[in-house]
């Protein structure tokens, strides 16, 4: 028969969720970890570890990252707005594709002792004999019921954990768009190039060689003639076409719970990554604070054990350092409108300043 009952249930099994099952595992926690799709899975993401929680985080809970996980590393990154403006930001920055780097972090939680279970999807959370009952369909499409004492809601932009416990929190949306090509572009392949067309914050897309092939990435459809535009600037032959097209949403939260607004937990339901909200404003790194706030909830959960409470109230305490960042983070985004006032260049230098802040975080 297979086991129902779980310490800890933990629902999404990208860098925040793996952290936080293999940190609850380690400690002894019987721990299940849930994702919706058949791993590996692939995210449209930079996939860059990019800031110093994530660099430090990966090698404290997970250690050295294998080579076949990651592709050949930037050496910087480089900003373009309008015509003829564009700066550089020397730092080394590792990057993979992001279904190799979860799935190598997930693997890790198995073998620290989580159980690790793909094409699971949660369908509903209810409180139930002072826990929590848990919904997940398989693939043969049959609901079984899990019992936790705790529940960790790693699952993304449209979880389903935070949704069943607020119904009516409306979250906004950023829709992110990739398109992977494999050609030659007469740019810099060892640097991520963001470009600011109209010379203002937004809009704003990324071109990024990984692996042998190069990305095109953000809100595209908007600014497609530009793009086109660049590109063959860049020595695109026409005609070429995308190997493949894939989406996906970024959650705009961060100023909901700044405010406090929006409270990423509840009693022993906690929320991380973003699912709580902890992507970057601009920046949008989310890796290092998906893990950090991984890490702060599986403590939370041993805490809450080892003094018989709730795991809530040590969260809301421990995230204060998250909110911190994102609040100083949030301050400087709402300067570069006036930056870009000043002209591109002063647009650009805004950019540095804020990415550099990101980077030291």
């Amino acid at each position: 028969m297979n086991k129902t009952t779980w310490d800890v249930i933990v629902v999404g099994s990208g860098p925040a969720g793996s952290a936080a099952a293999k940190v609850c595992a380690k400690a002894g926690l019987e721990t299940i970890l849930l994702e919706k799709k058949k791993l590996p899975r692939d995210k449209v993401c930079s996939g860059m570890l990019l800031g110093y929680w994530a660099r430090k985080l990966v090698q404290q809970e997970f250690g050295d990252i294998p080579a076949d996980v990651l592709v050949e590393p930037y050496k910087g990154m480089g900003f373009h707005a309008g015509r003829g403006h564009s700066i550089k930001m020397q730092v080394p920055i590792p990057v993979g594709w992001r279904k190799d780097i979860d799935y190598w972090m997930s693997s890790k939680a198995s073998e620290a002792g989580a159980l690790l279970r793909d094409t699971a999807r949660v369908t509903a959370l209810r409180p139930h004999a002072g826990g929590y009952e848990v919904d997940v369909k398989g693939e043969n499409k049959e609901t079984e019921h899990l019992y936790g004492r705790f529940v960790i809601g790693a699952d993304g932009a449209y979880s389903t954990i935070r949704k069943c416990l607020w119904p009516d929190f409306r979250v906004r949306y950023r829709p992110v768009a990739r398109e992977c090509y494999k050609a030659e572009l007469s740019i810099e392949k060892d640097y991520f190039h963001w470009f600011y067309p109209a010379g203002t914050a937004t809009p704003r897309y990324d071109i990024n060689y990984k692996g042998g092939f190069f990305l095109l990435e953000g809100n595209l459809r908007p600014i497609r003639d530009t793009i086109r535009e660049t590109l063959q600037n860049y020595g695109l032959p026409s005609g070429v076409k995308p190997l493949w097209r894939d989406a996906c949403v970024n959650p705009h939260l961060w100023d909901d719970l700044i405010n406090g607004s929006f409270v990423p937990a509840k009693d022993n339901v906690l929320l991380v990554g973003d699912t709580a909200g902890m992507l970057f404003p601009t920046t949008h790194e989310g890796i290092g604070s998906a893990l950090k706030s991984g890490i702060m909830a599986a403590e939370s959960v041993i805490e809450a054990l080892q003094g018989n409470g709730k795991a809530e109230g040590p969260y809301l305490k421990k995230i204060e350092e998250i909110k911190t960042v994102l609040a100083e983070l949030q301050i400087m985004t709402k300067k570069l409108p006036d930056a870009a006032k000043k002209g591109p260049d002063a647009l650009l230098e805004s950019m540095v300043e804020l990415f550099d802040k990101t980077i030291r975080e």
